[in-house]
């Protein structure tokens, strides 16, 4: 969200006018980071928080946090976005990929995924193709990429 001296600036669609947007669920002290693992009920307690301001853009659709503060947030060792702990959504990523490769033929290409976390649906996607992969997330130490794997063709920035 880009907020100037006359208000708030849709992050979708850029709309500014005041009758554009609808406010429409808030809370205050909202844990800024909810992908993060830590260690302790008194840590949790202590953790970083903002507000929320749930807003819709009636121009494009968007919804957005007209209080978001991107400052607030954290991306540090505790942060954990990944949801391939569920076997559930292991299967789903599984079957994504492979529908992903059959549909668009991912042979010998180059292949880009952004916010790709640890890798691990880049690494499934790019299976047996000869393809050359690069992951890109902030938020990702490249040493824990590999996972003990070989990862021929892939590299993380």
């Amino acid at each position: 969200m880009i907020t100037t001296a006359e208000g708030t600036i849709c992050p979708g669609c850029a709309a500014r006018a005041a009758g554009s947007f609808l406010t429409f669920f808030g809370l205050e002290e909202v844990p800024v980071n909810s992908s993060a693992l830590l260690a302790s009920v008194g840590a949790a307690r202590a953790c970083r928080k903002g507000e929320l301001e749930l807003t819709l853009c009636r121009s494009c659709g968007l919804i957005f946090n007209r209080r978001f503060d991107a400052s607030r947030l954290d991306y540090d060792d505790a942060y954990d976005n990944a949801l391939d702990y569920s076997p559930t959504f292991q299967a789903y990523a599984r079957d994504l990929a492979t529908r992903l490769r059959d549909r668009y033929d991912l042979r010998n290409r180059r292949i880009i995924e952004i916010g790709s976390g640890r890798g691990r649906f880049l690494k499934q996607l790019c299976a047996g193709g000869e393809n050359n992969c690069v992951g890109y997330d902030p938020t990702l130490d490249p040493a824990l990429a590999s996972d003990g794997e070989a990862s021929s063709g892939i590299r993380f920035v």
